[in-house]
């Protein structure tokens, strides 16, 4: 099942994951630090547990949004379901290891398996009852100064987000 990603911050179900600990010396509940790897579940599925996944395409395989790999909802929970956040502040990332990610700051999501970033491709879009959806892809995009673009930006949300956060900038 293909990720869509539009600009809601309300919950909804297809909107809300789960961060779960990706190995078993680790409980569920603790907190995420910057480095640490992770798998998101789809926090309400029907039948069975969904997980955030991508895999790198062979040759004749399909691929996502603007040719990159495409990231897809999967009941299969393995390797190419590691995430790991990075602070947005590239020349903070080698401290911030370690530390607690804080909720509602902007991160940028790496998949473990590719070491791209879990990206929006804004130029994937199409009107929805939900507003405009854009695809989401495995791919790092770049400035000149080779440091990640808002479409790589991400924010956890556990609450109304005050007004303002969503505007800082990263440097």
């Amino acid at each position: 099942m293909p990720i869509v990603c539009a600009a809601i911050s309300e919950p909804f179900t297809r909107n809300t994951f789960t961060i779960l600990a990706s190995y078993s010396n680790k409980r569920d509940g603790e907190k995420l630090l910057f480095g640490q790897n992770f798998i998101l579940k789809l926090t309400d599925s029907t039948e069975e547990d969904l997980y955030l996944r991508s895999v790198t395409p062979l040759i004749d395989d399909t691929r996502g949004p603007g040719e990159h790999n495409r990231v897809l909802l999967s009941n299969i929970k393995d390797c190419y379901c590691l995430w790991k956040v990075l602070l947005c502040n590239k020349s903070q990332r080698f401290e911030s290891e370690g530390t607690p990610v804080p909720v509602s700051d902007r991160i940028v999501i790496t998949h473990v398996m590719t070491g791209e970033c879990l990206a929006v491709e804004r130029l994937n879009c199409q009107s929805s009852i939900f507003g405009v959806e854009c695809g989401i892809s495995v791919h790092t995009y770049r400035d000149v100064n080779k440091r990640e673009t808002p479409e790589c930006h991400w924010m956890f949300v556990t609450e109304k987000v005050p007004r303002g956060t969503a505007e800082k900038e990263c440097k």
